[in-house]
């Protein structure tokens, strides 16, 4: 038994006594809370906020001393993204108050947040124990794998035929939307975005420019030929200004992050080389919190002056930066108010929602009278006061919709289940290594690990199922038996 054998048990051996050990404390945790204050006391929720940490940063600081960090593993980037959802998003609501559950920064009861923290807590737990079982595994070694080699020569002009289709529906879209580019660089997005319906396979299948392009960084750093490195770095710049000014707040760091993400996994990987590259994922974290801003005013619309000054003001107060950011992570929010219509009444759904799965590939355009199929929109017109603009899909997060379905008792299954899925995807697609397609695959995908969580369900197998199908065919097409490039040889 080898030396990462030895680590890899000793890991899992650790993880019962882990859970074990999260369970005491929660069980601590809710009989101090009953002993010393009020359930609904700001100090619960801190106490809350404490636990949560517990359970999203213990868990990497186990790999960090065991030396088994994997940069990629999803699990990690979904518990850290549920942080920002739920405990963060607490320690905003203790501070600023929640306009989506009618109360201010004065308030002093914080019983129905305290009681949504502690479901979000039980999620997360359920989903360390799911993430763990030995049938996510098992799933992906019964799964037929993705091709592992490329034609090198078909795989460039493929890359080129994405980044044709890709860039002509981008355009197609600017003007189909705002009447052309520079209308389109013009509009409100709040609005505009909100608004459109029927673009979503649209805009995934536009996003064949980001798999050409992608395509391309792979075939330069695994072969190290000059001509595809111009080729990357000539169709990089145009991919950057897109998503500078697309109207999102994140796809401008996404885009980097992919790169990153698959620049280690052509790497040898491995506990030093992840440590080495968080260093960077740090880096556009602090990029991403800088830019929020500046991304935020121009989504409203590119004005001709005023958008630097009118940035700079979230820059000079640390305060005003957070409460900008954190104000557009709702999770706990979503799932307070699921949690208090529910009380009140309104009627579990019982995984109904799932149903629209079946009908969302029709195109809307064949189907003028196609129900809404965004849960974040339905969800927001039935739940939520109107404090967005009409037409706004919010984050109702997995444990806001496990709970919609059947309450206390859907969280626990739904989380299980989705650890069971993110343990599929790291065995399936970022485990293996030298597999060409998993890393195109991963690289593209990458953000999905930890977005999906504040979706549902039904855009996990909607939406991001038909991009994996778009990426999966590429790949398929661009594949060969025999004379394949390998990493580390040229093509």
């Amino acid at each position: 038994m080898n030396k990462h054998e030895i680590t890899q048990r000793l890991f899992l051996s650790s993880v019962p006594a882990f859970s074990l050990a999260i369970l005491l404390g929660l069980a601590v945790g809710l009989v101090s809370m009953v002993l010393i204050a009020p359930f609904e006391n700001r100090e619960v929720t801190y106490l809350l906020v404490g636990l949560l940490g517990l359970m999203v940063f213990g868990p990497i600081a186990l790999r960090i001393l065991q030396h088994s960090l994997d940069l990629a593993e999803p699990g990690i980037w979904l518990a850290l993204f549920y942080f920002t959802h739920f405990g963060a998003r607490a320690i905003y609501d203790t501070i600023f108050g929640s306009e989506i559950l009618g109360f201010g920064p004065e308030t002093n009861n914080f019983e129905l947040i305290n009681a949504a923290l502690s479901v979000s807590i039980i999620g997360l737990l359920a989903f360390w124990i799911g993430y763990y079982t030995r049938l996510g595994k098992a799933i992906a070694h019964s799964t037929p794998t993705l091709p592992r080699r490329w034609s090198g020569i078909r795989a460039f002009l493929f890359a080129l035929i994405c980044l044709f289709v890709g860039w002509g529906l981008r355009i197609y879209l600017m003007i189909s939307q705002a009447g052309g580019i520079r209308a389109w660089l013009r509009v409100n997005k709040y609005v505009e975005l909100t608004q459109a319906q029927g673009t979503m396979y649209i805009s995934i299948i536009s996003g064949l420019a980001t798999v050409g392009l992608l395509i391309i960084f792979v075939l330069a750093k695994i072969s190290r030929n000059r001509g595809y490195w111009l080729s990357f770095y000539l169709f990089l710049l145009p991919e950057l200004i897109f998503r500078f000014f697309s109207g999102s707040r994140s796809q401008f760091i996404f885009l980097l992050l992919g790169l990153l993400i698959g620049s280690y996994m052509i790497s040898k990987r491995g506990y030093k080389v992840s440590m080495r590259y968080i260093r960077w994922v740090v880096v556009l974290v602090v990029l991403l919190i800088t830019l929020y801003p500046l991304f935020s005013i121009i989504r409203g619309g590119i004005e001709n002056i005023g958008v630097l000054s009118r940035t700079s003001k979230f820059w000079e107060k640390p305060t005003v930066l957070f409460k900008l950011i954190e104000g557009r992570q709702i999770g706990l929010d979503s799932l307070a108010v699921v949690m208090k219509r529910t009380s009140e009444g309104k009627p579990y759904t019982l995984g109904s929602e799932l149903s629209l799965v079946l009908i969302a590939w029709i195109p809307r355009k064949l189907w003028s009278d196609k129900p809404t199929i965004s849960i974040g929109k339905i969800f927001y017109n039935k739940f939520f006061p109107p404090i967005y603009n009409k037409g706004t899909a919010v984050a109702i997060t997995f444990p806001g919709e496990f709970y919609w379905d059947l309450g206390f008792t859907g969280v626990i299954i739904g989380m299980l289940f989705t650890g069971v899925m993110w343990r599929f995807f790291f065995e399936y697609l970022i485990r293996p290594k030298g597999n060409l397609s998993n890393i195109l695959v991963v690289s593209v995908m990458f953000p999905m690990f930890f977005v999906a969580v504040e979706q549902t369900l039904v855009s996990l197998l909607t939406m991001h199922l038909f991009q994996f199908i778009v990426v999966v065919s590429v790949v398929i097409l661009i594949s060969r038996k025999r004379k394949n490039i390998k990493i580390g040889e040229p093509v």
